[in-house]
């Protein structure tokens, strides 16, 4: 992994910390249990650890957030959770501080890339034009990405393709 590879999955999971808890307190309209919660979020792209989701349902409840029942009538006893008032209030607040940020965000990267994003994939110049070196690298602005030539790591050139 390079280091731009390291630093970017380091700042998506400082993107993800404040959406889980957004997306957790969405999914809690009717009651579920931590499980069942991990499917749907991940069923809908987010893939969340259980690591990750446990504590944050006990931090949510504890915050007076959501209420929690045990369901002991199963093979296995199972906590439900569920959004309280409290937790809706919160819910919508942070509903409209979303919205916002993603149109102030949406304003300010349209500026940079006219509002188009292409998928970059990485050539290498001495294998010939077309000839994949590596997978989908990242994307880039719209203007950015013009038959420049980039040196990597390792000194060989690489082209920036648009796909």
């Amino acid at each position: 992994m390079t280091e731009i590879d390291d630093n970017v999955s380091k700042l998506r999971l400082e993107l993800r910390r404040g959406v889980v808890v957004l997306a957790v307190l969405s999914r809690m309209t009717v009651p579920q249990y931590g499980y069942s919660l991990i499917q749907e979020l991940a069923e809908r792209g987010l893939d969340i650890e259980e690591g990750t989701l446990y504590p944050l349902l006990r931090r949510l409840e504890k915050q007076g957030l959501l209420e929690s029942e045990w369901e002991v009538g199963e093979a296995r006893p199972r906590k439900y959770y569920q959004i309280n008032k409290q937790g809706r209030k919160v819910l919508d607040t942070l509903s409209a501080d979303w919205f916002e940020t993603v149109d102030v965000m949406r304003d300010l990267l349209k500026e940079i890339s006219c509002g188009k994003f292409f998928p970059v994939i990485e050539f290498d110049q001495e294998a010939g034009p077309g000839v994949r070196v590596g997978r989908e690298a990242h994307l880039l602005p719209a203007r950015t990405v013009h038959d420049e030539v980039t040196r990597d790591g390792t000194g060989q050139s690489k082209e920036h393709s648009l796909v």
